[in-house]
């Protein structure tokens, strides 16, 4: 799986080339490129965090990692898991292989965090609160600031949101 997951990374490129042209856009019988490229993004994930987990020396490194990197294999995975009836049969064992590669590296991660929520137990709530974290930004920003709090939001569904947003706007 892991050879499985390079290959897809690597030739991701190619797929998403191969997709914007004509088997995969204009074509009255497609190529399902898109499939690929799917699978080339998911796999390029997996390869980018590969044993992020052995970085982590405390819970906060875990935290920190999650919020820059980690949340994007909860959307990866979210992409992968979903109902899809659609896939070509030629490509669903790949597709099931990388379902268990992240599943795996999914476990494992949560394997390691819990430990370290073990040893060093109180390494959460040295961590800023919401609060705190925001007037830290707003310390630091020079000009005007728009602040979006939401709860109970997928941490994976803000960074989207906020990408959306910042696309929308100059700053």
């Amino acid at each position: 799986v892991d050879e499985l997951g390079q290959k897809l990374a690597t030739q991701l490129y190619v797929f998403q080339e191969r997709e914007s042209k004509f088997w995969g856009r204009q074509a009255s019988v497609r190529v399902g490129w898109k499939y690929l490229v799917q699978l080339g993004k998911s796999a390029g994930i997996l390869v980018e965090n590969a044993e992020a987990e052995t970085r982590w020396k405390k819970a906060q490194d875990a935290v920190e990692w999650y919020c820059r990197h980690g949340w994007a294999i909860d959307a990866g995975s979210e992409e992968l898991f979903a109902e899809a009836p659609d896939w070509p049969s030629q490509l669903h064992r790949v597709r099931v292989r990388m379902r268990r590669a992240y599943a795996r590296a999914t476990d494992q991660m949560a394997a390691v965090f819990s430990e370290l929520l073990g040893y060093h137990q109180d390494d959460l709530n040295a961590l800023p609160t919401v609060g705190e974290a925001v007037l830290q930004q707003l310390q630091l920003s020079k000009g005007p600031t728009a602040i979006v709090c939401v709860d109970a939001f997928r941490f994976e569904l803000g960074q989207r949101l906020a990408q959306l947003l910042n696309e929308g706007e100059p700053v």
